[in-house]
């Protein structure tokens, strides 16, 4: 799986400016896995110099891949109209962003906490259920005590 041409893909980016990582996040891709490493660094991370050549071909193909992707929604957010207003269009969409972030961690929190008054329900319905067993099984050893006595009662009045 040899990648034949590389002209369409940028490989000098810089992915550590905000607008690489801004698109690394939106696309869910780790910058770290964009970047350009030769054969014998892949060579001298793996070890086995076979396999490795192999696995390079291949990691290659996907980094470049990955990397087509990134650059497909930068040009997205290059492309995009620029309004800037007076409260300026970069720190709406940050804030927006922040906003929808913390929204999601609350719905995270409060699932957490739903989930643990749900665990909680179900260990004291467990807990009911086993003394309901418990108090069962005494009675059931009562009864069957009892029914042994009166048993042996009836023997006693026969022999006697």
């Amino acid at each position: 799986m040899f990648v034949e041409t590389t002209e369409s893909i940028d490989t000098t980016c810089d992915l550590n400016s905000p607008t690489w990582l801004e698109c690394c996040l939106r696309c869910g891709v780790k910058p770290s896995d964009l970047r350009e490493l030769s054969l014998e660094e892949y060579v001298a991370s793996c070890g086995n110099k076979e396999v490795a050549v192999v696995n390079y071909v291949k990691w290659e193909a996907k980094r470049i891949q990955l990397l087509e992707k990134v650059q497909s929604e930068r040009k997205l957010i290059n492309v995009a109209p620029k309004k800037v207003e007076a409260t300026g269009d970069r720190y709406d969409k940050r804030k927006e962003a922040v906003r929808k972030r913390t929204e999601a961690a609350l719905h995270r929190s409060e699932m957490f906490e739903r989930s643990e008054e749900i665990k909680t329900a179900q260990h004291l319905e467990m807990k009911r259920c086993m003394q309901r067993q418990k108090k069962q099984a005494e009675e059931c050893k009562q009864q069957a005590n009892e029914e042994t006595l009166v048993c042996i009662m009836q023997q006693l009045l026969r022999t006697a």
